[in-house]
């Protein structure tokens, strides 16, 4: 084995011709969560696989990949919807996320910040 067991079980990579639909389902998931066509789904699809892709590559670490898994599933839970008269390019008169979650995305990239 090349890679250190790191301590949790890590997942088996599927076969090549499913690896290889991986970044279409990306593209797939960022254009739903961009063009606002379900975007709770679009979210959940393209953290869900980058997750699954971070834990299969043990030979590529980057630090920030991390990040990017907690943020998708602490973006899940925060219901941050965009108001209809943001689209219109108005101005928002009140926020609909609540305080918490704001928080806890800060803090995530205070941490980073931190350790970084």
């Amino acid at each position: 084995r090349i890679h250190f067991f790191f301590g949790w079980p890590l997942p088996k990579a599927h076969p090549l011709p499913f690896m290889r639909l991986l970044p279409y389902l990306f593209i797939t998931a960022s254009a739903m969560f961009g063009l606002r066509i379900a975007p709770c789904a679009g979210l959940l699809m393209y953290t869900c696989g980058f997750t699954y892709l971070f834990l299969c590559d043990a030979a590529r670490y980057v630090n920030h990949y991390y990040l990017y898994c907690i943020v998708g599933f602490l973006l899940l839970f925060a219901r941050c919807d965009m108001p209809a008269h943001l689209a219109h390019g108005q101005r928002p008169c009140r926020s609909s996320c609540r305080r918490l979650h704001l928080l806890l995305l800060r803090s995530q990239f205070a941490l980073l910040y931190l350790f970084a």
